[in-house]
C-alpha cells in the first residue's frame, strides 16, 4: 500500500526492507446500526439500492484494508453507497452508533462491546476464517462473497542487510 499512496518515497519498500514478522492480524467486520432494517449482506445490499441516495457507508481512514473492503463490498454486491471517511476507527465507530452512518466497515475488537449491547449488528467478517471473537458471523466467503478477503496486519521490518545471529 506504501509504494500506491506514497510514490516517491526515499527508499524502495521491496529492495530496502526485509519482513521480521507479522505482530497481529486485524479482522474487519461490516457492522450495521441496529435501527437498520437489515440481517444479512443481502438485505444490505438490496436497502441500499432501495433508497435514493443510498446509504452511508463509514471507513476508519482513506486507503485503509477497510476502505479497500468497503469499495469491493460495493463492488461484488452491487450496494449503493457513499463512503464517508474518518480519521481513526474510533470517529468512524461514533458516527454509527449516533446514525450518522447506516454501516461501517470496522475492526472486530474495538466494535465487539458495541455488537454484544445490540446498538450495532455485525453482518460478516472480512476474514478466511470466523473470528474467534465473534464466531456466530459469518465469513464474506460463507456467505457467497468468496473474493472478499480483507484482513489488516502490523508486521516488524528491518533494513535488508540486517544480519540476525
Amino acid at each position: 500500500t506504501g509504494v500506491t499512496l506514497y510514490p516517491s518515497m526515499p527508499y524502495d519498500v521491496q529492495k530496502d526492507l526485509a519482513a521480521v514478522s507479522i505482530i497481529a492480524e486485524n479482522a474487519i467486520v461490516l457492522l450495521v446500526n441496529a435501527d437498520v432494517p437489515v440481517k444479512s449482506l443481502k438485505e444490505l445490499a438490496d436497502y441500499s439500492k432501495s433508497r435514493p441516495e443510498g446509504i452511508k457507508l463509514g471507513i476508519p481512514s482513506s486507503g485503509s484494508m477497510h476502505h479497500l473492503a468497503a469499495e469491493q463490498f460495493r463492488m461484488v454486491s452491487g450496494a449503493k453507497a457513499t463512503m464517508v471517511p474518518y480519521k481513526g476507527e474510533a470517529l468512524s465507530l461514533t458516527g454509527i452508533l449516533g446514525g450518522q452512518l447506516q454501516s461501517n466497515f470496522n475492526s472486530v475488537g474495538i466494535s465487539t462491546p458495541h455488537i454484544r449491547s445490540g446498538k450495532l449488528r455485525a453482518l460478516a467478517t472480512v476474514t478466511p476464517q470466523r473470528s474467534k471473537i465473534l464466531p456466530e458471523v459469518p465469513t464474506f466467503a460463507e456467505l457467497g462473497y468468496p473474493k472478499m478477503d480483507a484482513v489488516g496486519w502490523f508486521g516488524a521490518l528491518a533494513p535488508a542487510q540486517t544480519h540476525v545471529r
